[in-house]
C-alpha cells in the first residue's frame, strides 16, 4: 500500500508538479485511467489499484450504507406451501392430502424460543 501510495504521489509531482491529493480531478483521474483497466499481466500499479478498489468496494458494501443500497434484507422466514400442484404433477408426485407443516409452522415462524441451562427447549412464546 505504502509503495503505491508513493508511486502516486511521484507520478503526480513528475507530471503535474503537485502530490496527487493537490491535483485537480481531471489529472488524477488520468492517472488512473492508466492503472484502472488492468490487462493479463498485472503492474505493480495495477495490483496496487485492484487493491485500493476491492477495500473501497468491500467497506462500502459491507456498511449500513451500502447494505441498504443493495436492498439486502438477510435471512427472513416466508411461508412455502411446497413445490406447486402443477409442477408435482408434470413430474408424477403429489404430496399426501394430510401433509402438515412437520418442519415449520408459518403460523409460529416469529416466536421467540426459550431454552434451559442444558440447552433443551422448554417453551415458545
Amino acid at each position: 500500500m505504502r509503495e503505491g501510495l508513493i508511486w502516486l504521489d511521484e507520478t503526480s509531482i513528475e507530471n503535474f508538479g503537485r502530490n496527487f491529493i493537490d491535483c485537480e480531478i481531471k489529472d488524477q483521474k488520468s492517472i488512473l485511467d492508466k492503472v484502472a483497466f488492468a490487462k493479463n499481466e498485472k503492474s505493480k500499479e495495477e495490483i496496487f489499484f485492484s487493491n485500493i478498489r476491492n477495500l473501497v468496494i468491500t467497506g462500502y458494501f459491507s456498511s449500513e450504507v451500502g447494505i441498504s443500497d443493495l436492498g439486502y434484507k438477510g435471512n427472513q422466514p416466508n411461508v412455502w406451501d411446497g413445490v406447486p400442484d402443477d409442477v408435482m404433477q408434470a413430474h408424477g408426485f403429489s404430496y399426501e392430502k394430510d401433509w402438515k407443516y412437520d418442519f415449520v409452522n408459518p403460523m409460529t415462524r416469529n416466536d421467540v424460543a426459550e431454552w434451559d441451562e442444558n440447552g433443551n427447549l422448554i417453551s415458545i412464546k
